[in-house]
């Protein structure tokens, strides 16, 4: 790639991707920049920009785990009364397995899944 793209650009990919810029890229202009911005990093910083790094690493902790489990917030519990939108007939969540709810209607006799676009809350 060196012969084929710019420096700047090389640098920027580089940097893009998180890794560590060869010495042959940097010249003494940029090594000074980078060097104020490192000088800039080790100041000490105050009691509120702390607590602002903590909880904004919490969050990032916090979103990661859920992104890592998958889990989403469902709509209906078990135990809810729901309604079948396209029915109107009215039931009982009585289990949910993966994207459906399981509902036993009204009469308690017929139990049928249903996802959660076919439901809304009954009362």
């Amino acid at each position: 790639m060196e012969g084929s793209l710019d420096d700047e650009i090389i640098i920027k990919l580089y940097k893009a991707k998180g890794l560590r810029v060869p010495d042959v890229f940097i010249d003494d202009e940029s090594q000074e920049v980078m060097d104020d911005v490192l000088e800039r990093g080790k100041q000490r910083t105050g009691f509120f920009s702390k607590m602002a790094m903590a909880f904004g690493i919490g969050a990032g902790i916090h979103q990661g785990i859920k992104d890592a489990s998958n889990v989403r917030e469902r709509k209906f519990r078990v135990g809810d009364h729901v309604r079948m939108k396209y029915r109107g007939q009215e039931g009982t969540v009585v289990d949910i397995s993966g994207d459906l709810y399981m509902v036993s209607l009204k009469d308690g006799g017929y139990v049928d899944s249903y996802t959660e676009s076919q439901l809304e809350k009954a009362w």
